[in-house]
């Protein structure tokens, strides 16, 4: 599992105690994070085959068909997940 992925892990939990997160790792190498916050869902997929990427579920979509974005690292890509968390978290904060 890239060290990236470990970071993101302990953020999401030290930051972000009510977001569900799920891990899944898989034999060719690839790890995926999903979490959901509030009403919003995101995966995060990092793996040496499918490279390094970021999406949102919307409910009119098939969930994570294909990433909303990719990244070069899975640094860029965790750094890109933990944003749209904290945005989901403060749309949360800010209609309570």
């Amino acid at each position: 599992m890239p060290p990236a992925i470990i970071r993101l892990l302990d953020d999401l939990r030290t930051k972000f105690p009510d977001a569900h997160v799920r891990l899944e790792t898989f034999d060719l190498g690839g790890t995926s994070v999903d979490i959901s916050i509030g009403s919003r869902e995101f995966e995060l997929f990092c793996g040496p085959q499918s490279g390094n990427g970021v999406s949102e579920h919307h409910g009119d979509a098939m969930p994570f068909t294909q990433h909303d974005h990719y990244f070069p690292t899975p640094e860029e890509a965790a750094a890109h997940l933990l944003a749209l968390v904290r945005e989901a978290a403060e749309q949360i904060t800010h209609a309570a």
